[in-house]
């Protein structure tokens, strides 16, 4: 299964107005698992709340960079993780 997530090379110039897609907040999530780059601030948020950041499985790897556009592929079920993964922290954050 593939996704996509959009990663400009300058963030400050997105110029996309109105709410992302859940599938491209999955893929975001999922690139930065499996980079292994989810980000200090947020590993403290995630190890404080007792919330487990999903393993990526042997499938699961960065596919290509087209533009400001990053494909990931993995398994489905890698994504139904890191979907409830990002849910959660969501709610956590927010409460």
């Amino acid at each position: 299964m593939i996704k996509e997530y959009f990663d400009p090379k300058h963030p400050m110039q997105d110029g996309r107005k109105g709410k992302i897609s859940d599938d491209e907040r999955i893929a975001s999530w999922a690139g930065r698992i499996i980079r292994g780059s989810v980000g200090d601030d947020a590993l403290y948020y995630i190890e404080r709340s007792g919330i487990a950041i999903p393993k990526p499985n042997s499938s699961a790897r960065i596919r290509s960079r087209k533009n400001d556009w990053v494909e990931v592929e993995a398994s489905a079920e890698f994504f139904a993780q890191v979907d409830e993964f990002s849910k959660r922290l969501l709610r956590y954050l927010n409460s």
